[in-house]
């Protein structure tokens, strides 16, 4: 019973407690702004490797660029023709958009 008296007059003192407020001339401001911001990413894209090959009665012809590879010779008359795509990664760039919620408070 007497810990029970002595934790009940705890309570009571603690319960009475006032919490301090902010006085008149104190003021509080609270900023807020977003800011955007577009960050440049790089990206690969794959290419696939393809082989195509077609034969045909024509002149000898050669292809080339960065993605593929041509070639044709002429056997017995048939001009035999291999299409083969390089396996190449080519970066590209993006615009990412990110934004950012800031806040910001002061006490006057």
């Amino acid at each position: 019973m007497k810990n029970f008296t002595l934790l009940l007059i705890s309570v009571l003192c603690v319960a009475c407690v006032t919490t301090r407020q902010a006085a008149q001339s104190e003021k509080i401001i609270t900023e807020t702004r977003i800011e955007t911001v577009y960050q440049t990413d790089t990206v690969y894209l794959e290419v696939p490797q393809i082989v195509e090959k077609v034969v045909t009665k024509d002149t000898v012809s050669v292809l080339e660029n960065e993605f593929a590879k041509s070639a044709a010779s002429v056997s017995d008359g048939l001009l035999a023709h291999s299409l083969e795509t390089k396996p190449v990664q080519k970066p590209m760039e993006v615009q990412t958009k990110r934004q950012y919620n800031l806040q910001r408070r002061c006490r006057l």
